[in-house]
């Protein structure tokens, strides 16, 4: 849309009844009435001064509803004219579809990096009933059970838990 349209207080009014309007607020008639009124805006008409003296009542005397807009991320609730207001003191400037596609992708991404590090964090704890050797500075998470071989000598067995022994501290 030109900027030219933009200032056009006629287009300005009516997009301002437009803002305020729900599904099922008009009837049929009213409706094609109403885009006959914005075509002919768009191509350059006018409104005439009984249709710009119905507009003006009705947005009037209409509660503006408050809308949700995004900015800087975040979900703010304002009405239209309070964001048209935001936007032309320069306190909010629209993003390109560009820029707000690379901003998702830079969330995207941010959030990529953190799940990646809790993962690679969580791999790095000491996991319950696994082993970790006395050298790496843990104590067993559970004991191994006692299993003695029918087949060994008595001098094995005794050589094997003194090793055992060792190892454990």
């Amino acid at each position: 849309m030109d900027e030219e349209m933009q200032m056009n207080p006629d287009f300005q009014l009516v997009m301002r009844f437009l803002r305020n309007i729900r599904p099922g607020d008009m009837d049929e008639e009213s409706s094609q009435q109403l885009m006959a009124i914005g075509q002919r805006i768009q191509n350059g008409g006018a409104l005439s001064d009984k249709e710009r003296e119905m507009f003006e009542s009705v947005v009037g005397a209409m509660p503006e509803m408050e809308m949700s807009y995004e900015v800087d991320g975040r979900v703010e609730a304002m009405s239209p004219s309070q964001m048209d207001a935001a936007r032309a003191s320069g306190e909010i400037t629209p993003m390109t579809d560009a820029e707000r596609q690379m901003a998702e992708e830079d969330a995207y991404f941010k959030r990529l990096r953190e799940q990646q590090e809790q993962m690679y964090n969580m791999n790095q704890m000491p996991q319950e009933g696994f082993l970790v050797s006395p050298d790496e500075g843990g104590t067993p998470a559970a004991q191994m059970p006692n299993v003695t071989m029918p087949n060994l000598s008595d001098a094995e067995k005794m050589r094997i838990r003194m090793m055992r022994e060792s190892v454990g501290g």
